[in-house]
């Protein structure tokens, strides 16, 4: 990992510790700090390369956080870290320029491959001949991460800048479901003039100006390249294709005019816009990865199995400091009788919709996942099988009220079986755990449904017929 100088926000100990073990044995300067308040002060008076923050610290506001971080460093690179609660706070973070998003549990390797790349982009930039080009860059950095994770494809973004005294025009075409058109900054421009470029750059796309290949493209009195004519009055382009989930999604470009002629350097500085923009597309099929690797469930966008196994891992292995530990196994009552009677796409929906009652129902640190089709498992930390059967009526009790998939017309009924299971800090393997949880959720449901199975029920099914957990 390069050197450099890291600040580190997280109000978690353990986490803390585990980073700035990490950080110090890649031979970087940390600063370690529990708010972001005592964070913010330091870097007022510091310098830092780079800053990794939880910004789900229950005392401070973290996207308000993060701004004034970015104010302060704006020529730090930032990295969140979320747990999969906090997923609403994504796009507001990409927003304010965030590089990277990693996701709780973590893996210490993630992290320390996101501060290097972090680290190798800021080398990238130092001394190169596209400082006149800050605020084009900066655009394109962000939004090709953010379109990445966010799912947007072809969106109007468009930013007109003097770059070597001449025009540079970033732009996006079309965005997500509301086909929305925007700019990402005004630069002083008319609405007129921003409304006649953006029409011109999108008639221009319609008719094939959209690039198969990353490319440098020079269009001159005596030089015109095959296959892509540039827009009227544009003599020098970069074309790069969004490829994140295989297939050509859209395609960034950049495109310039040279009045008073074509000049060499012009070449060298598109081909270092065009390593930059390279470096965020990987940034993006990175993000994706890591979610891949977690395998998180596509349907749900909770933790599959991966996941939840990384989750469990880490509160054992942290179990003197966060003390007792209890599960609440959900399993939707008769649930196959929706996808006979209602189709599985609606089945699907009313799964996603009990994902998120139960989100509503949890605090930030517990972890809700789906290993299974129709089964919930929830982990919470610091509470003992006593304390959580509350938690497990309330989830139960939403789930009975619930009008599932109110919005399109229907009214479907489900309820809920919710054991109630305190999970012992010698925990033998983990296939063994889930398929115990299940097993003791199935034979309590021949006593009843649409009920909890308290803390002291599942104890005794356990030592009748758990034989690993």
């Amino acid at each position: 990992m390069s050197a450099g100088r890291v600040l580190l926000i997280d109000d978690d100990k353990f986490v803390r510790d585990r980073l700035r073990s990490e950080f110090h044995s890649a031979g970087l300067d940390v600063h370690a700090f529990s708010f972001g308040e005592e964070g913010l002060d330091w870097i007022t008076q510091n310098h830092c390369d780079v800053i990794v923050i939880d910004p789900t610290s229950p005392t401070s506001d973290g996207l308000v956080l993060v701004q004034q971080l970015v104010d302060s460093a704006s020529h730090a690179e930032v990295i969140a870290i979320l747990s999969p609660n906090h997923i609403e706070m994504l796009e507001g973070l990409l927003t304010l320029g965030v590089r990277s998003v990693l996701y709780k549990p973590l893996a210490l390797a993630n992290v320390a491959h996101a501060v290097s790349r972090a680290l190798i982009y800021r080398s990238t930039l130092k001394g190169s001949s596209f400082e006149r080009a800050d605020a084009v860059i900066e655009v394109v950095r962000r939004i090709a991460f953010s379109a990445g994770e966010l799912g947007f494809h072809q969106t109007t973004l468009g930013v007109l800048r003097n770059w070597s005294g001449a025009k540079a025009g970033l732009f996006w075409t079309r965005a997500g479901v509301g086909q929305r058109s925007f700019l990402a900054s005004d630069f002083g421009l008319s609405e007129r003039k921003k409304e006649k470029l953006s029409t011109r750059f999108e008639a221009w796309l319609e008719q094939g100006g959209r690039s198969p290949e990353p490319r440098v493209v020079i269009d001159r009195a005596d030089r015109k390249e095959e296959g892509v004519k540039l827009p009227r009055g544009y003599t020098h382009g970069l074309f790069v294709p969004l490829r994140w989930t295989g297939g050509n999604e859209g395609t960034i470009w950049l495109l310039a005019d040279q009045k008073v002629g074509w000049n060499i350097a012009w070449l060298h500085e598109l081909h270092t816009v065009q390593v930059v923009v390279q470096s965020a597309l990987e940034r993006v099929g990175d993000q994706i990865s890591q979610m891949e690797s977690e395998r998180w469930d596509e349907l749900t966008r909770l933790y599959g199995v991966a996941g939840l196994r990384r989750a469990l891992e880490d509160m054992l292995l942290r179990g003197d400091e966060i003390g007792p530990l209890a599960i609440l196994a959900i399993d939707v009552d008769h649930f196959k009788r929706i996808n006979d009677n209602y189709g599985h796409s609606v089945g699907g929906q009313c799964l996603v919709e009990v994902a998120h009652l139960l989100k509503g129902c949890i605090r930030a640190v517990d972890t809700v996942s789906r290993p299974r089709a129709d089964e919930f498992l929830v982990l919470l930390p610091g509470v003992d099988g006593a304390v959580g059967e509350p938690i497990a009526e309330r989830i139960r009790h939403e789930i009975e009220h619930h009008r599932f998939l109110a919005r399109e017309g229907l009214h479907v009924q489900l309820t809920a079986t919710v054991a109630v299971l305190d999970v012992p800090p010698t925990l033998a393997r983990f296939s063994d755990f889930v398929r115990t949880t299940d097993q003791i959720v199935q034979i309590a449901k021949q006593s009843g449904r649409n009920r909890v199975v308290g803390a002291a029920e599942t104890r005794e099914l356990v030592a009748r017929y758990g034989q690993d957990f």
